[in-house]
């Protein structure tokens, strides 16, 4: 791979930078930006997952980070630009301008928080491509969940309590994405939350099975406990199907546990001649 001319590239996102506040012109300069880095004879390896199913520029790694880094000071003192800049880069069908104007609403000051809440559930109603459902989370919804986690919590909360299945199962990958960094201290919250969870016929089980396995990893004891509550509090088979799907993400002593919880489920079930 050729090397970057970094000079060069930066005297670039100089000049994307002068069209902040003039979103048109600004998704052109980027884009035009990116054909200019984009690996044209560079051919894929024919087993390769996209990390996006958007249309995409083949680029080399560290451009898009380069390009974030360079706008940064831009951005500061120009809040005003930050949604309709946002907003323009989102009607583009690529993916990269989608990650940028996540990057772009990430930098959203405190005092419009709120404002940031309202901007994300909007976005998040919208059927997305899943690289983009977690690329609002790790980098748009950023600054809540680094101010205040228990608010951040909050906001998962509703998204997860909606009646609109794209929010609900949005709500899903953000608070998976969160685990990671959630505090011992709100483990129990956490708790209370994935429980009824489970039990939901609406939510993607791919989703949740992603959400338990991360659970797993940061308290497996507790999360075999609460797969246990569920099969104990749920009727119907669909609860067994979900909870033997979770076996896997458990240590075997644990998963052993639950194995024995969801034949008692399956025999409580058995219809009575």
């Amino acid at each position: 791979m050729p090397s970057i001319d970094l000079i060069r590239l930066r005297k670039q996102i100089a000049r994307l930078g002068i069209f902040l506040e003039i979103p048109t012109e600004f998704v052109g300069e980027y884009k035009s930006l990116l054909e200019f880095y984009h690996q044209w004879s560079h051919r894929q390896h024919k087993e390769h997952i996209p990390n996006s199913f958007m249309l995409s520029y083949d680029l080399p790694p560290q451009i898009e980070t380069e390009i974030e880094l360079g706008l940064k000071p831009f951005l500061q003192g120009k809040a005003h630009a930050i949604f309709p800049l946002a907003d323009a880069l989102r009607e583009d069908p690529h993916y990269e301008c989608s990650n940028l104007a996540a990057f772009i609403v990430s930098q959203t000051p405190a005092e419009n928080f709120e404002v940031l809440k309202d901007y994300l559930e909007a976005w998040l109603e919208d059927s997305l491509d899943k690289a983009v459902v977690e690329t609002i989370f790790s980098k748009a919804a950023s600054p809540l969940q680094k101010t205040d986690q228990a608010a951040y919590l909050v906001f998962l909360k509703s998204l997860l309590k909606s009646t609109n299945k794209h929010l609900a199962n949005a709500g899903l990958v953000g608070l998976t994405l969160f685990l990671p960094a959630a505090k011992v201290e709100d483990l129990p919250k956490l708790f209370n939350i994935i429980g009824p969870l489970i039990q939901d016929r609406e939510v993607r089980q791919e989703n949740l099975e992603t959400l338990i396995r991360e659970l797993a990893k940061k308290s497996p004891a507790e999360t075999g406990y609460l797969i246990r509550q569920v099969l104990s509090d749920t009727e119907g088979r669909r609860v067994e199907t979900l909870a033997r799907s979770f076996l896997q993400y458990l240590p075997s002593d644990i998963a052993e546990t639950v194995a024995k919880a969801i034949k008692l489920h399956a025999a409580r079930n058995i219809p009575q001649s």
